[in-house]
């Protein structure tokens, strides 16, 4: 796997990101954005490169890691750079029914399977595009788990089609594609420490994200969220982490500031859950309380986490 490098290490201490904040909040956002945006570039750069032989980009990755907002940065970045390119949200393959799924412990279908994909119709169309034969995409409505007809693509030479989600390097999923796609895993890689022996897992700062943007965009409560959160690690650890190492390129998708900018967000609700017994909800407390806080407005309209406390330029 070819791992899009900066200078990012694996452990991030809270001590350093408060350092930064005091000495130059703006600074912290902007050397953070920075290193974003160099990490797209030299995707980019790989993508095009291998364009001719492989102009499908297969991008996945578990909730919470910014698959929307990587897969419209690097469209962006190869539109500008010659490479007409769509990105097609694997989610409007969803089929409406959920009668053979996978039967959970605790007696509900397992949402997290690949199994909730039309695998036949995904597999059938990811052939087509690479050929330059036109399909019609689904669109999937999650008002009423229904799907519609779509828009109809027809790939011209020359250009790349981005498919993102969880599935997207799954061998049960998209087959050989690796014949004719380039494919990319994303995820948040970094712990942050705040003292020797306590740190905080890369999968919390995914949960964080996530109880911002489902309450904000799907009206879910942070009960909620959480009790969704267990069911969907589980269907990572099961679904999605094996078969990473699929991948052509990773990303780590941590920014350092971010945790700052979700601190007054986040605590009055972690507060009250963790008053209730969460354990979850007390670590992060605990992290969010060590550190200083910045405010939404300095976050940059293209920045990956407004995807999660919204107010950015990317979004289908």
């Amino acid at each position: 796997m070819g791992e899009i490098k900066n200078n990012m290490a694996n452990v991030c201490t809270i001590q350093y990101i408060n350092e930064w904040i005091d000495r130059d909040a703006a600074g912290l956002i902007a050397m953070s954005e920075q290193l974003y945006r160099e990490k797209i570039t030299q995707l980019g750069n790989r993508i095009i490169a291998s364009a001719d032989q492989k102009p499908l980009l297969l991008l996945a990755g578990p909730s919470g890691s910014g698959k929307t907002t990587t897969a419209l940065r690097l469209e962006h970045y190869l539109d500008t750079h010659g490479h007409e390119t769509h990105t097609v949200s694997m989610d409007n393959y969803f089929l409406p029914e959920h009668e053979g799924l996978p039967v959970l412990p605790n007696g509900k279908p397992d949402y997290e399977t690949p199994k909730r994909l039309d695998i036949d119709l995904f597999s059938e169309h990811l052939k087509r595009m690479a050929a330059c034969e036109p399909v019609e995409i689904p669109r999937f409505d999650f008002t009423d788990n229904s799907r519609h007809p779509g828009k109809v693509l027809a790939r011209k030479p020359g250009e790349i089609v981005i498919f993102e989600g969880i599935h997207a390097l799954n061998p049960m999923v998209t087959g050989s594609a690796q014949q004719y796609a380039n494919r990319l895993y994303i995820s948040v890689r970094t712990h942050i420490q705040a003292e020797e022996n306590m740190r905080m897992h890369p999968s919390k700062i995914r949960l964080a994200r996530r109880l911002l943007r489902d309450k904000r965009t799907r009206g879910r409560s942070p009960q909620m969220i959480l009790e969704q959160f267990a069911s969907v690690s589980a269907g990572e650890r099961k679904y999605v982490h094996p078969f990473k190492n699929e991948a052509d390129f990773e990303i780590d998708t941590l920014f350092f500031y971010e945790l700052s900018v979700y601190r007054d967000l986040l605590l009055p609700d972690l507060r009250r859950l963790a008053d209730a017994g969460s354990e979850q909800c007390a670590e992060l407390v605990c992290f969010l309380e060590k550190l200083k806080p910045l405010s939404a407005e300095l976050v940059p309209k293209d920045a990956m986490i407004r995807e999660f406390i919204g107010g950015g330029d990317f979004e289908y």
